[in-house]
């Protein structure tokens, strides 16, 4: 038998045996391909049909994984959830509120996975990615992403012939000329607690502040930082001296959120400083409502910096018994169809820049552009609880001049060492 003969039935037998292995390789993989169940906890009721649509497609791509999950109301949730935790009966995804609310303090116990090497992390914007990190690392995938600045009616800026300010010098100069013209600047709902804060804590501050020092709620709660040496008195110099010329109307204390959003609607008030769920509201009263949305801009030398803050999020559970199935489990519930399936329940923006929403243009605009440039995450979910609660109480004083800005920042210095302490002893 001649060698080409002997090369070639060598390799035909080989060929057998490799097919041979193979085919008894396939059913034992298959075997081996065992059924998974993954759990989720949620408090999103109203959204229960698009997960089961979600989880269906996701099971006809893994069809050996099966997914449970349970939608608790928001008022049980919190409690329902350090049940199963502490019982050893946590979900494998959970839904979580961001910041201190909830990422950080089951972070800093140990009982999320750190989720900091996923390949979506790189794509987050800055604000979304501090809201769901802790020390460094990332925790959770942030949703929702709301933005707060200044919502305004388009057909009057027409009318008056004004442009967008990019700068806090030019926007005095926009609110003289609305004022000029028989219109109140800015809506300003004072007599609502929650509305006066969203101007000099969350955009003024931003621009001052937290442009140039990022971490400084980190180094408030470290006890490495205070307001009294900061740029918080400055901006509530800024935020007072809108109400000194006449910018808030004339009696901003006497307006609610519901009244303001009427002058809004009535072309009473050009302007109005809140969240991007503002114009939602604006246009459920008015459907043809002419708004539009801008970051509150910095002052020369500054950047603009946006508020951005996470509805919710998803963690993984450290303990997860089927932890790499449901990490794949999130990063498909972070493809853009299957995120734009939930998203358009909202007017929220996306996280992240490889995502994108159905958002309404009045919103994205003008501030998609900018919080890609500088963002920072909401302040309520960076404070330990309580710290909130004063400063709103201090902007309505200050509003009714019956407390000064050198008292309001010491108090809540004083407010805010108490705050760090009685968190810390509870956690």
């Amino acid at each position: 038998m001649n060698r080409k003969v002997i090369a070639f039935i060598a390799a035909v037998v080989l060929l057998i045996a490799a097919f041979m292995v193979d085919a008894y390789k396939a059913p034992l993989e298959a075997a081996n391909q065992k059924n998974i169940t993954l759990t989720f906890l949620t408090w999103q009721t109203p959204l229960r049909d698009q997960y089961e649509a979600a989880f269906q497609k996701y099971s006809k791509l893994h069809a050996n994984v099966k997914i449970q999950f349970s939608a608790i109301p928001t008022d049980q949730y919190p409690q329902a959830l350090q049940i199963r935790v502490a019982s050893g009966d946590a979900p494998d995804l959970i839904q979580l509120w961001p910041g201190l609310q909830a990422v950080v303090p089951y972070a800093k116990s140990g009982l999320l996975a750190d989720l900091s090497h996923e390949p979506w992390v790189k794509d987050l914007y800055d604000g979304p990615k501090q809201a769901v990190s802790y020390n460094g690392k990332v925790y959770a995938y942030p949703l929702e992403t709301s933005v707060i600045g200044v919502i305004y009616n388009k057909k009057i800026f027409a009318d008056l012939k004004l442009e967008v300010p990019r700068t806090w010098e030019d926007f005095l100069k926009v609110c003289q000329k609305i004022k000029e013209a028989g219109k109140v600047p800015i809506a300003m709902p004072a007599k609502t607690a929650w509305c006066p804060q969203f101007l000099p804590i969350y955009t003024l501050n931003g621009n001052l502040v937290y442009s140039k020092y990022p971490h400084f709620d980190d180094a408030l709660m470290a006890g490495k930082a205070t307001f009294a040496r900061s740029e918080y008195k400055r901006a509530l110099e800024m935020f007072m001296e809108l109400n000194d010329k006449g910018y808030y109307g004339a009696d901003p204390l006497g307006i609610t959120i519901e009244q303001a959003e009427q002058m809004m609607v009535k072309g009473d008030a050009a302007m109005t400083v809140n969240g991007s769920w503002t114009v939602a509201e604006l246009q459920l009263i008015d459907p043809q409502y002419p708004a539009g949305m801008f970051p509150v801009p910095a002052p020369v030398g500054y950047q603009t910096t946006i508020p951005v803050g996470q509805g919710s999020c998803y963690g993984i559970y450290y303990k997860s018994k089927n932890l790499a199935e449901t990490k794949k489990l999130l990063k498909f519930l972070t493809e853009e169809s299957v995120y734009n399936s939930f998203s358009k329940y909202s007017v929220a923006l996306s996280p992240s820049k490889k995502i994108k929403t159905d958002t309404p243009a009045a919103i994205t605009d003008k501030m998609a552009p900018a919080m890609e440039k500088a963002s920072y995450q909401f302040t309520n979910q960076t404070w330990a609880p309580g710290i909130q609660d004063a400063w709103q109480k201090n902007f309505q004083a200050l509003l009714s001049k019956t407390v000064s800005i050198d008292a309001v920042i010491k108090e809540m210095d004083e407010v805010a060492v108490k705050c760090v302490q009685r968190f810390k002893e509870s956690k």
